[in-house]
């Protein structure tokens, strides 16, 4: 299912929906779009790598705490490492979660004159890019607080992942994303036979753009 604003006639952003998604994905283009996102609740901290990587307080934000508790530690990411990616970290009040966000800049012929960098406003309780933006932005949720109840009970035969390994695992991923399916179902040839079906995956990503079947 795809999410978008009608009667918009220079850029936009569309939501791509797949059930049981990993990430929220918003794919922005063309015109003189800045992306802003507005937070139900205020944050106790949002961070950003800077060009070595390290982790610095979003513009507006104050210096954020340093015994916070949930490893977020620096690491190289496939897609976070590339030119043109700005990843953050940001820690909700209300429930203690942490969300890392990627903003992902199409690529382009001409690198853009001033680089893509995040600002908080307290008053909104908003992040928003500091310029116009062409690519996909796209948040997961990397971890609840250590205190918080499990909302399901998890079977013992369940490993279930730190909150470094969920990191990685998300940053392999975030560079390809749903924009939509095919099923193809198979009927059985004799009554010994099963049925089955088959999804092709229609995905978006920096390298092809949009459109690439899998």
């Amino acid at each position: 299912m795809q999410l978008r604003r009608s009667k918009i006639k220079e850029g936009g952003v569309t939501f791509p929906i797949v059930q049981g998604m990993a990430y929220i994905t918003a794919v922005y283009s063309g015109g003189d779009v800045t992306p802003r996102l507005m937070l139900l609740f205020p944050v106790v901290w949002a961070a950003q790598r800077d060009e070595s990587g390290q982790l610095v307080a979003i513009e507006g934000m104050p210096t954020w705490p340093e015994d916070i508790d949930v490893d977020v530690s620096v690491r190289a990411a496939d897609a976070a490492s590339a030119e043109h990616v700005t990843t953050a970290l940001v820690q909700l009040t209300h429930n203690q979660q942490v969300w890392k966000l990627w903003f992902i800049e199409e690529k382009q012929d001409a690198a853009p004159n001033t680089p893509f960098q995040l600002v908080y406003d307290d008053k909104s309780k908003s992040i928003q890019g500091s310029r116009s933006f062409s690519g996909t932005v796209r948040a997961a949720l990397l971890a609840d607080t250590p205190s918080s109840p499990e909302l399901q009970p998890m079977p013992s035969t369940v490993q279930r992942l730190t909150v470094p390994q969920r990191e990685r695992l998300l940053d392999k991923h975030v560079g390809v994303w749903p924009l939509g399916a095919h099923l193809d179902v198979f009927a059985p040839d004799t009554e010994e036979d099963m049925y089955g079906y088959r999804f092709r995956w229609k995905t978006g990503s920096r390298e092809a753009g949009s459109g690439a079947e899998r």
